[in-house]
């Protein structure tokens, strides 16, 4: 080898050129790129506990954890199933009572309302009565399910109703909002009666 870095001498040399234009001493702060990390060189020591947080996951991941967390909810808390008794009990003239039922549940995995299942539309005269059965095999999502009616009289105004095994979240001119007890959740028989007043 003919150069200046030729000999033992010469190697010390090198060392100490190589040292030199690289600036010499460990890596600076935040001087360490991915592509100066060999491949698979980063073990389970290398990392603090608790330093990799669901933030970082990879989105796949992070939806893939949030589905799991929601379908475990929904099995440790499963929706109504059983009867629904739908009545048109109106007070005066023999007013019909249409509607379409909508059980509904909010989708935290697309943060989203899903509709589980619809009957209707149907329409019931005074002093008519629709029993809606739904089996177990059937039920609905989880126990935060509603119950929607979108409904429409041929006159008259619906100004309360009566109701076993539900609450009622919202009743205005075209919406009743429902919500199942929680002791009424396996196999109920729930009841909502309207009144249909001048």
């Amino acid at each position: 080898m003919n150069s200046k870095f030729s000999g033992s001498m010469g190697y010390q040399r090198l060392i100490k050129e190589i040292k030199r234009d690289s600036g010499g001493g460990p890596p600076g702060p935040n001087s360490v790129s991915s592509s100066t990390i060999v491949n698979g060189a980063v073990g389970e020591v290398d990392i603090a506990d608790g330093a990799i947080t669901e933030a970082k996951f990879h989105p796949t991941l992070q939806t893939n954890l949030a589905t799991f967390s929601y379908n475990l909810y929904n099995l440790q808390y499963p929706g109504w199933y059983g009867n629904f008794k739908i009545t048109n009990a109106n007070l005066s003239s023999p007013y019909t009572f249409t509607f379409t039922v909508y059980f509904e549940t909010f989708n935290d995995v697309t943060n989203s309302t899903d509709v589980v299942d619809s009957v209707g539309p149907l329409t019931l005269n005074h002093n008519q009565h629709y029993d809606l059965v739904l089996p177990i095999q059937s039920r609905l999502t989880n126990k935060d399910t509603v119950i929607k009616l979108d409904y429409t009289t041929s006159g008259g105004d619906i100004t309360d109703t009566t109701r076993v095994g539900v609450g009622l979240e919202d009743l205005t001119e075209e919406l009743i909002y429902l919500t199942v007890n929680s002791n009424y959740i396996h196999n109920g028989n729930i009841e909502l009666t309207v009144d249909i007043n001048t």
